[in-house]
C-alpha cells in the first residue's frame, strides 16, 4: 500500500468565520496545467497555457461544496464530489453565449470564500443551467449554473497570492 493509513492525530476546531463565496474565476481545462503544492497540500503555483476569467456574482447567491467524499467499501475506493452554483442576473446575448462556451469546456474554477481562502475545482463540468425569466415583477431573472468535479479528495485550497500572479480578467 502507497500511504499510511494510520490515523496519528485528531483535529482542533478551528476559529469562526464568514460562510459563503465573494470570488469565482473560470479558464478552460487545457490539460498541461501543473499545480505546484507545498507541504500542507496547498497549491503555491498554477503553470500551464490556462488564462484565469472572472465571472462577478453578488452576494449570497452562491454556495460551493468542496466535496462529499463517498466510500466503497467493498471496492476499496475512496472518492470525493465538489459543486458549486452560481446565479447570474440579467438575460443577454453575451450571457447566453458564455453558458453555451463553458458547457462546451471542461474546466478549472478557483472558489473564493468570504474568509479570503481560495479552493480549485479540476475539471470541473457544468452540469445545468437554468435560464428563468420569473412570474412577479420582482421575481429574480437570470441563470442558476450548478458545476461539479470528481476527484479522489476534496478540493485542495490555493495560496491567496497565486490568485494574483494569475491575474484573471472579468
Amino acid at each position: 500500500m502507497g500511504t499510511n493509513c494510520i490515523i496519528d492525530k485528531g483535529y482542533a476546531l478551528q476559529c469562526r468565520g464568514a460562510a459563503g463565496i465573494a470570488k469565482v474565476y473560470i479558464s478552460s481545462s487545457t490539460g498541461d496545467t501543473v499545480n505546484t503544492v507545498d507541504a500542507s497540500d496547498i497549491i503555491t503555483g498554477i503553470t500551464g497555457n490556462n488564462t484565469y476569467y472572472e465571472v462577478q456574482i453578488h452576494k449570497e447567491v452562491g454556495s460551493f461544496n468542496a466535496g462529499v467524499s463517498t466510500v466503497n467499501v467493498e471496492g476499496g475506493t475512496v472518492g470525493s464530489e465538489s459543486t458549486l452554483e452560481i446565479f447570474i442576473p440579467g438575460y443577454d446575448i453575451e450571457r447566453r453565449d458564455f453558458v453555451s462556451l463553458i458547457a462546451k469546456n471542461e474546466l478549472d474554477i478557483i472558489v473564493g470564500d468570504n474568509d479570503g481562502k481560495y479552493f480549485l475545482m479540476n475539471r470541473a463540468n457544468l452540469v445545468k443551467s437554468d435560464t428563468n425569466f420569473g412570474k412577479l415583477i420582482g421575481d429574480s431573472k437570470g441563470s442558476l449554473m450548478s458545476f461539479n468535479c470528481k476527484q479522489t479528495k476534496d478540493c485542495q485550497e490555493v495560496d491567496a497570492a497565486v490568485i494574483a500572479v494569475l491575474n484573471p480578467t472579468v
